[in-house]
């Protein structure tokens, strides 16, 4: 018995939905994901003329250190991070802990094969306290140019 499809736009919908959710939970299907975690921490004291804790920021290579500051200041970072791969990818910048919030920190960018950027990360404390956390880059890797597509989706 041979049957015609009624409505093929059901069809093609279900299609579509499906694939939408493989990209939400299994993104290795169209891309090569490369993470790199860095952690980060800040010590934020009560500050007068006469305090003889030095204030100062930190050079660590290996984490994100704001160093020794007063409330309702601010301090930046930067990272430094270069596209080596042949095709376009996409960076997502998740931060946790309890430093999070006072973190400004861009959602994600995109970078070309070859491109560089320098992100800016900003902390601006309101209370004193020690912050900790981490902030994890993932970078999504088209596997082939059709998946770049599904960039909108990550």
């Amino acid at each position: 018995m041979n049957k015609k499809f009624k409505n093929p736009t059901i069809y093609i919908g279900a299609i579509l939905a499906l694939s939408i959710l493989i990209v939400f939970t299994n993104p290795q299907i169209f891309f090569n994901q490369e993470t790199i975690t860095y952690p980060i921490k800040a010590e934020v004291i009560n500050y007068t003329n006469s305090t003889a804790t030095p204030i100062g920021v930190s050079g660590d290579s290996d984490a994100v250190n704001f160093g020794r500051l007063p409330p309702s200041s601010n301090s930046t970072k930067f990272l430094e991070f270069k596209n080596n791969n042949i095709v376009e990818a996409k960076t997502v910048f998740e931060i946790e802990g309890n430093i999070s919030p006072f973190i400004t920190a861009p959602k994600d960018i995109m970078l070309k094969p070859g491109d560089e950027a320098k992100i800016n990360l900003k902390f601006h404390p309101e209370t004193v306290g020690n912050y900790t956390g981490k902030i994890t880059l993932k970078s999504y890797i088209p596997l082939c140019s059709a998946s770049s597509w599904f960039f909108g989706l990550i």
